[in-house]
């Protein structure tokens, strides 16, 4: 499917990991203001067309240079930019999915009783 946001135009695949991590591809037609330079504007048309999307949720763009990175989302809303450097969409996801299990990773408990 193909988006606009303002000035950014962008194709759009969603779907879902084995996991449950919903997953938002976009690519950046590369005709006028970049994914990089309105992610705002972008994050907020994507909800406008499949709703919220979750804070765990998986968001990789490839940029107008080729390169995949990935645009973090909380309550809705870009938060910030996590750069991935990968050359394909599945390393992009990958490497994004993989981010995400680390971040939740529990090295060890400690309490005070």
């Amino acid at each position: 499917m193909e988006l606009r946001a303002g000035a950014t135009e962008f194709s759009i695949k969603v779907g879902i990991s084995e996991s449950g991590v919903h997953i938002y591809i976009l690519e950046d037609k590369g005709k006028s203001t970049s994914i990089t330079n309105n992610a705002k504007d972008v994050i907020k048309e994507i909800c406008a067309n499949y709703g919220n999307i979750p804070d765990n949720a998986v968001v990789v763009y490839r940029d107008t240079l080729g390169t995949w990175d990935e645009l973090k989302v909380i309550d809705g809303k870009f938060s910030e930019y996590k750069p991935l450097g990968a050359i394909t969409e599945n390393e992009a996801i990958s490497k994004a999915i993989a981010k995400k299990n680390e971040k939740y990773l529990i090295v060890g408990v400690t309490s005070s009783i």
